[in-house]
């Protein structure tokens, strides 16, 4: 069965003192079950979060972001968002 792999990006203004990120990853069988659900909290690196957080998608893990920041703020994460965007409104790349 093939799914669609869901990104979501919330920045919270509100609370300054938000760790550079919260992430949640959920994962699902063939079946589209949720078999794990994990939640890390990034305190600094940005390259490691987006890393993390790319190599999640790669694999069709579902990615939830929480940060004071906007995603803007992640040249890597941003560029995705971005070619995504494009590409549901069949815009030419770019890049």
């Amino acid at each position: 069965m093939l799914r669609t792999t869901d990104f979501q990006f919330c920045t919270n203004k509100a609370d300054p003192d938000l760790p550079l990120a919260i992430v949640r990853y959920t994962a699902h069988d063939e079946d589209d079950k949720v078999v794990a659900v994990e939640q890390i909290t990034y305190e600094e690196n940005p390259e490691y979060f987006q890393t993390e957080v790319l190599g999640a998608l790669e694999c069709g893990v579902d990615v939830s972001v929480l940060s004071f920041f906007e995603l803007k703020d992640f040249k890597r994460l941003n560029k995705l968002a971005n070619a995504y965007h494009k590409c549901l409104n069949h815009e030419p790349d770019d890049s």
